[in-house]
């Protein structure tokens, strides 16, 4: 099980949050001691309050609400709380968590944190809009998809009518115009 204790069931995540274990999700941040000397080290703001608490042996288990998001960490008892470092594993899994919670911490929030646009997304906003220019000189639906997204097409009428690409370039179309008609706002608001 991942969960420390069980839970009551019939209670609401949103009243009694599950407390997770790290090594069984790994959005649990954990806190440890700053080495001694390491002076870049800070504790918890003392306002904050946690919504769930457990302790287990020399750690504590929290789960706070912070800018629109949940937040689960686990401190490392030491000699000194006030002086806290984020512990990551070198295999990276955490390093979004922490992020997130040190961007809370300071007070941003979960729309201020959103990650930029993924690599696939950034490639289907380039494509929309090499549809939208391609489409906007005249040329055919399937003359469009062939020259933006599938050079390699060769596909009779009947068989074009009914393909997966011309759904798509349908649908990257329509998208790629809505996005020039002000959609691309949403996008520098940011």
């Amino acid at each position: 099980m991942g969960t420390h204790p069980p839970f009551d069931p019939g209670s609401s995540a949103r009243v009694a949050p599950a407390i997770w274990h790290p090594d069984i999700v790994p959005a649990v941040v954990t806190l440890a001691p700053a080495p001694a000397g390491f002076c870049r080290g800070r504790g918890l703001p003392g306002s904050l309050r946690p919504i769930a608490e457990l302790r287990e042996g020399a750690a504590r288990h929290l789960v706070f609400d912070l800018g629109g998001a949940r937040h689960r960490v686990r401190i490392l008892n030491g000699p000194d709380e006030a002086s806290l470092v984020l512990a990551i594993p070198l295999d990276g899994r955490g390093l979004a968590q922490a992020r997130s919670l040190t961007g809370a911490l300071a007070g941003e929030t979960a729309e201020d944190r959103r990650s930029p646009a993924s690599r696939f997304q950034r490639h289907q906003l380039a494509a929309m809009l090499d549809i939208v220019d391609a489409a906007s000189t005249g040329a055919s639906l399937r003359d469009v998809a062939v020259a933006t997204l599938f050079p390699w097409l060769e596909l009779d009428a009947t068989e074009w009518k009914s393909s997966t690409e011309r759904r798509r370039i349908q649908r990257l179309l329509v998208a790629g115009r809505q996005m020039v008609a002000g959609g691309y706002r949403r996008l520098i608001e940011r």
